[in-house]
């Protein structure tokens, strides 16, 4: 459609329909026609009027976030007072956050346009991004709600990147999608590579505390055949008959954790400490003479 023949999106009509009417029916249009939407979509020089629309829109949605749990309560002082709270301070917030994450995201979003190599320029994807913002009132649709928003947003997004952009489907598509999988992966990495540290450093906690009982017990027995004498280094420990393991602790590290014992005739002291505290392990065992086993977090 030629530029001169584009009838203007409510949004660029708001001083004639007024604020809330032109937010309504921009958010109507998205929903209900993205393709002739954006097929009717100025891209104008500046940046405010795409970002007034998704301050407007962050600021409905953070309310109805905040008013959902307050309404389910029941009207009360306590009610009042947080939404008096909510109005003041959700407009303030958004005011900082609203223009750093439209930038970023739409920084992340163009290098998959850039790729492509998409008409629309920068601009181009910024107001894709902030009038596609307009789906987020899907979300408070009861029980199905997260999912056809995730639907619908993606199916307006792709649609938007093939008027403004002048990408065939499949190109849309995949200039959508490669940023969205890039995410879902580092996201997953986030929070798998912990999850799997965690898991190691439980493993190797059980190892260590197996094996400074194991230790424990061998010094008991050297002592019970030794008329109660303990050993007075590893040396004498690793060379008894029959000896009891066939490797040195002392000084040692094994599978994340460093092992120190301390020997002599009347006891003993057998120390396992974590290579990498909160990598390796999170705690340190100690045991005794007689066998008494205490742990503490490392620092």
């Amino acid at each position: 459609m030629d530029a001169l023949e584009k009838e203007p999106i409510a949004w660029q009509k708001r001083e004639e329909l007024g604020l809330v009417m032109a937010l309504l029916m921009t958010t109507i249009q998205v929903l209900s026609s993205p393709g002739k939407f954006f097929d009717n979509l100025e891209i104008k020089k500046s940046y405010l009027e795409p970002l007034y629309f998704y301050f407007a829109n962050c600021c409905v949605f953070s309310l109805v976030i905040i008013l959902k749990p307050l309404l389910k309560k029941g009207i009360s002082v306590q009610a009042l007072l947080a939404l008096i709270f909510a109005l003041i301070s959700i407009p303030i917030f958004a005011l900082i956050l609203v223009p750093i994450i439209s930038f970023i995201t739409t920084s992340i979003m163009h290098l998959s346009v850039l790729l492509f190599r998409g008409k629309g320029g920068f601009k181009g994807t910024f107001n894709v991004l902030s009038y596609a913002g307009a789906t987020g009132i899907l979300y408070f649709i009861p029980f199905i709600g997260p999912l056809v928003y995730g639907i619908w947003s993606s199916i307006v997004v792709v649609i938007a990147y093939k008027r403004i952009h002048k990408f065939s489907t499949a190109k849309a598509i995949f200039a959508y999608c490669l940023p969205v999988l890039f995410a879902i992966f580092f996201i997953s990495v986030a929070i798998v590579i912990p999850n799997l540290l965690r898991a190691r450093s439980i493993a190797n906690e059980a190892v260590a505390t197996a094996t400074v009982k194991m230790i424990s017990t061998a010094i008991e027995t050297y002592a019970s055949t030794n008329n109660g004498q303990y050993p007075s280094d590893e040396y004498d420990l690793r060379y008894s008959t029959p000896p009891p393991f066939g490797k040195f602790y002392n000084n040692k590290a094994i599978q994340g954790y460093s092992y120190s014992l301390t020997l002599n005739p009347s006891g003993y002291e057998i120390t396992a400490t974590p290579s990498q505290c909160a990598v390796t392990g999170t705690k340190i065992f100690t045991i005794e003479t007689k066998g008494k086993i205490s742990e503490k977090n490392c620092k």
